[in-house]
């Protein structure tokens, strides 16, 4: 039977360990341990990653950027109509 998984802090109850176990393909022999194929993560393919890179990059500069251009100015100017409305009046000589 598997027990609760302590390492770390962490605390799984049977009936979580038993949903998990099956899914990820572990047996009874396999040593459990957090981080096992972290080192994996990272092996990508040189085509793929340049894939990858530029898929990025459009990304940010077609959808992400404009967006936060666009919010960012929005804001500024919500702030100054409020400001204007609320505290100081509108721009010019006043109380000629």
């Amino acid at each position: 039977m598997i027990e609760p998984y302590k390492e770390y802090g962490l605390e799984f109850s049977i009936e979580t360990v038993k949903q998990i176990v099956p899914f990820l393909g572990l047996t009874k022999n396999t040593k459990y341990t957090i981080g096992k194929c972290m080192s994996d993560v990272n092996k990508i393919e040189k085509g793929e990653k340049l894939s990858l890179e530029w898929k990025s990059f459009l990304f940010i500069t077609v959808i992400l950027f404009p967006i936060l251009s666009v919010a960012f100015v929005g804001g500024y100017g919500f702030i100054v109509w409020a400001l204007q409305v609320f505290f100081f009046g509108p721009p010019g000589v006043h109380g000629m």
